[in-house]
């Protein structure tokens, strides 16, 4: 099972907090506007994406969706001239909190389903490009 629950937080000394990183796969930092379809609505959230991997992806938004919540993904990868449409799953989510000081990006975190192997190496050319 691929862990994308991203950063873990633990509790060191007087209110700092040590993260450890579990995420297993190459992620590449970015701004790509996504299209996310439920079964209730359509959203396009520009510049939504801000980092992708093969296997997952990160929606910034403030009205994340529920864990668990299956829905369509479609986005194009830069300079690739290409629409990437996929299943995806919402793994965990952030909402706001004003309390924590917007050290965490409201949003949420969507597994990529039943992405073709083409669009898979796509993906995988575009995170492992260092442009």
């Amino acid at each position: 099972m691929e862990i994308l629950t991203g950063l873990t937080s633990n509790k060191t000394g007087e209110g700092m907090e040590k993260r450890e990183e579990r995420r297993v796969h190459n992620r590449k930092d970015c701004q790509i506007t996504v299209k996310l379809i439920t079964d209730k609505r359509e959203d396009l959230i520009e510049n939504g994406i801000t980092n992708i991997s093969a296997h997952g992806l990160f929606v910034k938004t403030f009205a994340p969706l529920p864990i668990g919540t299956k829905l369509g993904v479609e986005f194009d990868i830069p300079e690739a001239n290409k629409v990437i449409s996929c299943k995806g799953k919402v793994m965990w989510g952030y909402k706001a909190d004003p309390l924590r000081g917007g050290r965490d990006v409201p949003g949420m975190g969507i597994k990529t389903e039943n992405l073709n192997q083409q669009d898979m190496s796509l993906i995988s050319r575009f995170v492992n490009n260092s442009n």
